[in-house]
């Protein structure tokens, strides 16, 4: 329901989803519960804190913190009494964009075939999770905003890193180590990297990205030998980003390396897919 609220909010007409709200309430016979009274409930629910991370920790590469979620309640909830009011992230303005300088809004969660961490860097944008990377040497921890492509062809991420005192660009192709943290943020500019479907970027940048990043990087699929019946669950390393395919729903990774030749520690996944 968080993840509805915030990505992307605009699209949401919270007049007819406050009519749905009470109708649905009318047909099971309930009174409409107040924001305290839901909020109430969620904070002092005992089985959800218990299985909270029993039955997520091993899907998303990190988990969000419950009780930050539980405070966020209360202002995303308020359509409930106050249908015609705005949801907190449409009130932000979007991070500036500079001359020659495109927005790539497109919506999707990854760009297969480039190796890029831009998986990772959605995952945080849409759960509000600071991200941590690699960068010219440098260790840095940011806010996640927006991807841009510059009339150069490189693709930038836009992220306020923590302690700067300005938003920044960061050449994509140029970060390394890119993982979601569970420190949350409260957004200063509207976020602009996490919005759902399929996921593309402009042509003209592909000459930049394929010199830093082989076709195969970070997505090499693993052959097996002949599939059993039933599901195949595809897990994928919340580090390198390689997947892996189980005939059980189990999140634990063998030894591997990435493709740079080095001992990768990721040994949990989270679950990408489940084919049949």
């Amino acid at each position: 329901m968080i993840y509805i609220l915030d990505n992307p909010p605009d699209l949401l007409r919270l007049e007819q989803v406050h009519d749905l709200f009470r109708r649905k309430c009318s047909v099971k016979g309930l009174p409409i519960p107040s924001v305290a009274e839901l909020v109430r409930i969620a904070e002092h629910d005992a089985e959800l804190r218990s299985e909270w991370a029993n039955m997520l920790a091993y899907q998303p590469p990190e988990l969000p913190l419950l009780d930050i979620l539980l405070q966020r309640l209360p202002s995303l909830l308020a359509w409930i009494e106050r249908p015609t009011m705005v949801l907190p992230e449409m009130a932000l303005r979007a991070a500036p964009v500079y001359a020659g300088e495109l927005s790539i809004v497109e919506p999707g969660i990854r760009y297969w075939g480039a190796g890029l961490p831009l998986e990772a860097i959605r995952f945080a944008g849409a759960n509000r999770l600071l991200i941590q990377f690699r960068y010219h040497g440098t260790q840095r921890t940011a806010e996640p905003y927006s991807l841009r492509r510059a009339g150069t062809g490189d693709v930038l991420l836009y992220a306020w890193e923590v302690g700067g005192s300005h938003i920044k660009a960061f050449k994509i192709q140029e970060m390394s180590e890119v993982r979601s943290t569970q420190t949350p943020f409260t957004p200063r500019y509207r976020i602009e990297v996490a919005a759902t479907g399929p996921f593309s970027i402009p042509a003209s940048a592909a000459p930049a990205l394929s010199r830093a990043f082989p076709a195969t990087s970070g997505r090499r699929q693993h052959a097996a030998p002949r599939t059993p019946p039933g599901p195949t669950y595809v897990f994928r390393c919340p580090h390198c980003q390689k997947e892996f395919r189980h005939t059980k729903k189990d999140p634990a990774l063998r030894k591997h390396k990435t493709d740079y030749g080095l001992d990768c520690t990721g040994r949990r996944g989270y679950l990408d897919r489940v084919d049949y």
